[in-house]
């Protein structure tokens, strides 16, 4: 969807958002319900970089599907609750009943601050429901996006006939007080982070050796996935549900999303996160619950929902932090988007992830 087109959805919609301007034409559209990044745009003129949902050029439509209860799936940048068996899976079945708690998304989120060119803040708190513990956890979640420059500025790859380039670095504070949980028993909680993006490309993640990602739903094979020495290849159609995962023994913090479009222009999507093995993991498998360490995971959604793939990362669980006296945890990340030509695109990715293509 085009940046003007995406303004007068929201417009019409009467939601609020905030337009974030590096000043040389790039743009990222912060919307305020969900605590979304709902548009990544290094050129104003160019289609989104993250997949949105195409709904939303239909307001009728739209003010009926987002008014029900449980509908949330606007695209974009989102933060839920991990891990995903205690927050969103009420019986794994089969067949499996997942949810979308309404306090987790779209929550009820509020800017924090005045509005500012290059950076915004969310905040909201809530009560969710823990299904495997069988309680309920009041948390509060704050988050902020500021725009960043291209790490690789110096590498001669951009300006004329190269790429145009958009950053930010995302940082999300999350706390609980665990009221009910027993002195100094931390809680099974942390944050979700994913990042929605169109279908038609392939995602890679960078790993230390050859890994073995595992299949969270039915088994991707070789038609999705691809392990080469230090680098994962992950397909994503929309054809097909399918999710891999890597433990933070195995991933480097560093993946991302190439894509061409149909007029052939290329797209980026690069993410650092900070992995920390040391730290408690909580995300697990639905048929294996008990292994955790799960940290960076790819998505293949099968388009029954929208033509999309996923790139997610957990945070590690909250800790007791005494000068706060409560649970706390911070998760930065920083997310790196160009957009370009074929030849200039393919040597970003190749700096980035090692990868030719």
């Amino acid at each position: 969807m085009k940046l003007d087109d995406l303004i007068a959805s929201l417009q019409r919609l009467e939601w609020h958002y905030r337009l974030l301007r590096n000043g040389e034409g790039a743009v990222i559209v912060a919307l305020e319900r969900g605590g979304r990044i709902l548009g990544i745009y290094p050129d104003e003129e160019l289609e989104n970089a993250a997949w949105t949902n195409p709904i939303l050029a239909d307001t009728g439509a739209s003010r009926r599907l987002f008014g029900l209860e449980n509908h949330w799936n606007a695209g974009g940048e989102r933060v839920w609750l991990s891990p995903e068996l205690e927050y969103h899976v009420v019986n794994p079945g089969p067949p499996a009943d997942y949810t979308v708690q309404r306090p987790i998304d779209p929550g009820a989120y509020q800017f924090r601050g005045g509005a500012v060119q290059d950076q915004c803040e969310w905040w909201q708190e809530g009560v969710a429901k823990q299904f495997r513990s069988e309680r309920q956890i009041g948390f509060r979640l704050a988050k902020s996006c500021r725009l960043v420059k291209d790490p690789i500025r110096f590498a001669g790859l951009g300006g004329p006939g190269g790429y145009q380039f958009v950053g930010y670095e995302s940082a999300i504070d999350l706390e609980t007080n665990a009221e009910g949980w027993g002195n100094g028993k931390e809680p099974p909680l942390s944050s979700w982070t994913i990042l929605q993006v169109p279908a038609g490309g392939h995602a890679y993640a960078a790993t230390y050796g050859t890994a073995s990602p595992t299949d969270f739903f039915s088994p991707a094979g070789p038609s999705h996935l691809s392990v080469s020495e230090g680098i994962v290849r992950f397909r994503i159609d929309a054809k097909q549900a399918h999710k891999i995962s890597l433990t933070s023994l195995q991933t480097t913090g560093r993946f991302g999303y190439f894509r061409r479009d149909e007029s052939g222009h290329c797209h980026l999507i690069v993410r650092q996160i900070g992995v920390y093995p040391s730290a408690d993991y909580l995300d697990v498998p639905w048929h294996d619950p008990v292994y955790g360490g799960h940290c960076v995971q790819l998505y293949n959604d099968d388009g029954q929902i929208g033509s999309f793939g996923e790139l997610e990362h957990h945070a590690p669980a909250v800790q007791w932090n005494e000068e706060k006296g409560l649970f706390a945890r911070k998760d930065v990340s920083q997310t790196w988007c160009y957009s370009g030509g074929y030849e200039s695109l393919a040597e970003v990715l190749r700096l980035w992830l090692g990868v030719v293509i």
